[in-house]
Formats: C-alpha cells, structure tokens, sequence
C-alpha cells in the first residue's frame, strides 16, 4: 500500500482515461478478473443452470455485482467528494490509525482493494468517496477459544453535502429478497419434527462459514469506484462487496444459498458416497460428539405439515451454513460431508503458485472448532441443544450484556451509540422471547432524543425496565424449550371483552370470569387498555389453580386490534418526536400500561407457555361481551 504502488496503479488507469472497467479488460486470468475466486460459470452451470438464483450468481461471477443506484449531479458527487475528502474517516477509525492501516494493508495484498494516489480521485469518472470505520467483534480460533476481532467498515450510508449517500440510492426492489431472516426458526422446526418422528434418535448438527466471504464477490468496476476511501495520502477503490453495502447481503445471498441448496441436494443423493468423493480438507473435520447421558426430550405435535426428511437440511444465513440430520444409517458421514464438499465445487481450488495470498473458502479455523457434528453447538449467537430441545444464549453474552447495563445503570446515562448497540443486543434476545418487546421502545424511544447529544439521563423508569432486561438475559441464558418456538395448534383458548364498566371472558375449556369495575375505578383507564387486561385474566387464572401446564400454547381471541397489538408488543412512552401527536395520558395512566405489560410478560415467561393472539369481529364476540357488560344477570 504504498505510494509507488497507488502512483502505479494510477498510471494504468490513466492509459484507459479513468475508466477502471477498461483497465481491469487486460487482467483476465489474474486475480484481478472477475469471479476469480470461483469456478468458471460454465462449469457451475452443469451444476446450477436450473436453480432459481442463477442467473443473479452468474451476473456476479462474470460482470460483478450490480446496484442501480439514482444518479446525482456531476456538481453534487464533486462536491460529495471533496467534503468526504476533507472530513476523513469515522472516530473509530481515526483514533486507530496503526489497526486501520494493518486491516487496509492485508485487503491490498489479497486484491480486495486497489490503492491509488488521493489526488486522482478526482479525475476517476464516476468516483465517490465514503467513511470507513472499525467495528470490535470477536471470533473463534481453531480451539473454540473466543478471540477479538477487528473489522473494516464502509458508512455508505453516511451523506455528507448536498449528495445522497450510496445506500439510499440504491433501489432495493430490484435485488433478491433475503430469506436468512428466517433460518434460525426453520432449523428448529426441521429439528422439532425429527425429534417428534424418532423420539430416541439423536440429532446431529454442525456448521460451516466462508473465510471473508463479502470480500469473494467482485463489485462491478463502475460501482467499486464509488465505494472509495482514504487513508493519508492513499485513496483505496473497493474491488469487492464491502462491509456497509445495503445490497451485500442480498448479492452474497445469492452464492451462498445456492451452496446450501447444493449441499441438501448431496445430503438426499443416494448415489453419493461421501468416502470416495470428498472435500479435501475432510481430514480436518472433528469426530461427533453426542450426549449419552442426557435424556431426550419430548416433541409436541406441530400445526404445520413438514414433509418427512430424514437425509438432513442445510440452510444459509449469509456467511454461515449449518447442516442437521438425524442419527440414522450413513448420516454422520454424508452431514460432516456436503457443505464442505459443495465449497470445494464452488471455489477455484488454492494453486500453489499463488501470486498473491489467497485463503480456502471455507474458514479453516471454524472448520476445525466448529465442522464436526454435535448435538450441541453455537449458531447466530445461540447455544442449540438438539437432545434437550433447548435454545440458550452464551456464558459470555449473558455475562457481557448483563455489565454492560450494570455499567450504564451505575453511571447514570448513556450516548446514543450505547444505546444503540443495547437495543441491537437486546433485540437478538427478542427473537427467542418474543414478549420481551414491551420494554425494548422506551429504549428506542431513549435513543431518538439521545440523537445529537454528548449524553442522555436515565429516567427511573427506564432504569426499571434495563433491570428487568438482566432477569430476561438470565432466562434466555437458561435456555428456551424449541416447543416454545415452532409453530403449533393451541391447547388452550380464551375470549374476552371489556366495556366502561366492566371485564369478562371465558376459556374455550370451561371457565367462564367476570369482572365488575367500582364507580371510583371506572373512567380511570381507556377501553383499550381494559380491553389489554382481559385478555391474559383467562390465562392467569388458570396459571393460578395449575390448570395451564408449561409448554402449553395459548390462543387468546380479542375483538380490540389494540389490545390485539400489545399482547405482542407496546409503544408505552412519554417522549415524542417533534411535531408528533402526543397522547394526553397522565403518568398514572401510562405507568398503569407498563406495569400491566410487566406482569403480563411476567406471567407467560415465568410459566414457559407460549402465546399466539387472534382479533375477530366485535359482532361474534357475544358471549364474552355480556360477560362484561351484563352485570344483572345472576352467575347462575
């Protein structure tokens, strides 16, 4: 990365007036050349010329990824360029100079960038300029041992000038949706229902991740010049996906799901013979560890029909690819087997003569820690027992998150990037207990009016809402049933209704309640929160004389959308943004609203039964209407 080198660089494309495109025409059969970390199309095609995403795959590997981004004017992006020029990088970057030219150093020796002098950035038709900062992560070692990671990130989201930042110009509608949204949930479906159909079988599961992958997929060479940063005198063009692009995830996406479909596609080939043909770094692949010792755990029916798979899935969530399989015939072999197997068909194999360092495309090191099939093991941040059915976050997690709002309690406030990343890390702990979204938007709510200050106080209350955050890490560490989580008929189903004056409902089981408000009560609380509080009395009596067992799954009917609403999540706040409506609710009003959603939230987790919601039409609601209302009639 020095500067004979960007002076170099820059010479060639002067000798095609700028144009990286017409530059990069002369380095076919180098590491410069697009798709060079693959296959050739036509080979890939044998294999993958009837999948779906194809032709998106094919697009990347022979032009690069393409982003149809709104144009700006030639005044706009100039300008653009010499404010970003001016600013420099983000703080994070900036106060770590030495690891930030080290991460840019080594992404100059693999080919991922290409530096050129800083003054010339003007003079590259189309060039734009954007921040880059570093973001602290960690990873894992060959052993499993928990490292620090550093990693270089691209803001093009980050507007500066007049000018659009990349990604809001970026039309997304013309990018393949993104299904690994959903992995985690149809993992556990498949193995929920493997365990319902072999109640003593083991499940085994593993996973696999690509060594840098954004940085495997070239960019087109009219969009890597408007993904350009800078570091002293050295101006960097982006060559491949880089960390910060909206689209990324969608275009890398389109490989890796492939991959995953290719490696199912082995799993249910009973031709295949996973000792003959194999990855060659098989070898590397640790032995199964099962858990003999620990008794299986009971499978409830599922609502949805899953088609019998007894082979095994893969599945792809951007740069991870896990494999389950049930325990059954030649599955341990063929599971440890396909996703490595698929890598080596993708990837263009490691030469050894190598003229710039290049890396397997399956990382090495997680391979080792993590590619032999368990029953136990770690995917997207999650402890996934398959003999117990349970899914629990990490010591560290637990441990980390739980200081981290132990640190802001004790000092009082918090910036808005903490902030920021709390919610991140508490939202992931949403995914699994769903109910704890009540108290993640006076968080968010915290974060707005953070926005442009040095520090935000506290409030008491959502203090109180951080320290019951702790109790729901504790949960969450101890780990979730998967029943919980799949999708299933209910066992338990209650209707209720309110009005002014009164509550009521009935289980679908038997137990029919009432509830009539005193004079001095009524009028205190809007009817949809009467409407809220209905809702889960049916449920809580029940959990009261024993009769709701856990993994129960309860289905509550309400004729309120509202009430409908916050039995999955509530907007309970007193800050506003500028210029929004503001609701004319007394504090005793809104603390009513928490404290109801607390004990709520409460009541369900601390019986570990599950909740799903239904509205129908108030006209329908009849029984539990005058149950409500209809206080004159005797109970009998």
């Amino acid at each position: 990365m020095s500067q004979e080198a960007a002076q170099h660089n820059w010479d060639i494309l002067k000798r095609h007036d700028g144009h990286l495109k017409e530059a990069l025409r002369d380095e076919l059969g180098t590491p410069m050349e697009i798709g060079s970390e693959f296959r050739s199309p036509e080979v890939l095609r044998e294999l993958l010329g009837h999948h779906p995403l194809w032709y998106r795959v094919q697009v990347i590997l022979t032009q690069g990824s393409i982003w149809d981004l709104e144009p700006i004017s030639e005044k706009d992006r100039l300008e653009s360029i010499k404010a970003h020029i001016a600013r420099g990088n983000h703080k994070s970057a900036n106060d770590r100079v030495d690891v930030l030219r080290d991460l840019l150093a080594g992404d100059v020796e693999r080919g991922f960038t290409m530096p050129v002098p800083k003054s010339s950035i003007l003079s590259i038709p189309g060039a734009e300029v954007a921040p880059m900062g570093i973001v602290a992560q960690s990873t894992i070692n060959e052993r499993g041992e928990i490292i620090a990671k550093d990693r270089l990130t691209h803001d093009l989201s980050f507007q500066i000038a007049d000018a659009k930042s990349v990604n809001d110009r970026a039309d997304m509608k013309l990018h393949q949706g993104c299904l690994f949204g959903y992995m985690l949930r149809r993992c556990l479906v498949y193995i929920v229902d493997v365990r319902r159909r072999h109640p003593q079988v083991a499940i085994l599961g593993n996973k696999l991740d690509f060594k840098a992958a954004y940085r495997r997929g070239h960019l087109h060479p009219d969009l890597a010049v408007k993904i350009i940063t800078t570091i002293g005198d050295i101006g960097l063009i982006s060559l491949r996906l880089p960390f910060g692009g909206r689209p990324c995830p969608s275009e890398w996406c389109n490989i890796s799901e492939c991959l995953a479909d290719l490696a199912a596609a082995l799993l249910a080939c009973d031709e295949w013979d996973p000792t003959v043909l194999h990855s060659r770094l098989q070898h590397l692949v640790p032995e199964p560890v099962l858990m003999d010792d620990v008794p299986f755990a009971q499978a409830l029916p599922l609502v949805v029909d899953v088609e019998p798979n007894d082979y095994g899935i893969t599945d792809a969530y951007i740069d991870d690819i896990p494999t389950f399989a049930p325990d059954l015939g030649e599955n341990r072999h063929r599971a440890s087997a396909a996703t490595l197997l698929a890598m080596d068909v993708f990837e263009r194999p490691v030469a050894e003569d190598e003229p710039i360092p290049r890396d397997d495309l399956a990382s090495v090191n997680k391979l080792i820690a993590e590619g032999g099939l368990a029953e136990e093991m770690t995917l997207l941040g999650w402890r996934i027992n398959t003999r117990s059915l349970l899914i629990s976050l990490p010591d560290d997690k637990q441990v980390a998150w739980s200081n981290s709002i132990d640190e802001l309690l004790t000092r009082g406030s918090a910036r808005e990037s903490e902030l920021d990343t709390l919610i991140g890390r508490l939202n992931h702990v949403a995914s699994i207990i769903p109910l704890t979204r009540h108290f993640l938007s006076r968080l968010r709510s915290l974060r707005e009016r953070a926005r442009h200050k040095r520090a935000i106080d506290i409030p008491v209350d959502i203090a109180a809402d951080m320290t019951l955050w702790k109790d729901f890490l504790r949960s969450a560490h101890s780990g979730v049933n998967m029943n919980l989580l799949t999708p299933r008929a209910p066992t338990h189903e209650y209707f209720s209704d309110a009005c002014e004056h009164g509550l009521g409902g009935f289980a679908l089981h038997g137990r029919a309640w009432r509830l009539e408000l005193p004079e001095n009560l009524r009028g205190r609380l809007s009817l949809n929160m009467l409407e809220f509080i209905a809702a889960f009395v049916g449920p809580w009596i029940d959990i009261i004389e024993g009769n709701l067992p856990p993994l129960s799954c309860v289905l509550a009917h309400t004729d309120s959308t509202t009430a409908d609403h916050w039995l999955h999540r509530s907007n309970f706040r007193e800050f506003y943004k500028d210029g929004e409506e503001q609701q004319r609710e007394t504090v005793a009003q809104i603390s009513s609203k928490r404290n109801a959603a607390r004990k709520f939230a409460s009541l369900i987790m601390d019986s570990s039964v599950v909740l799903f919601s239904q509205w129908f039409p108030g006209k329908l609601n009849v029984e539990a209407d005058s149950l409500s209302r209809d206080t004159h009639l005797s109970e009998k």
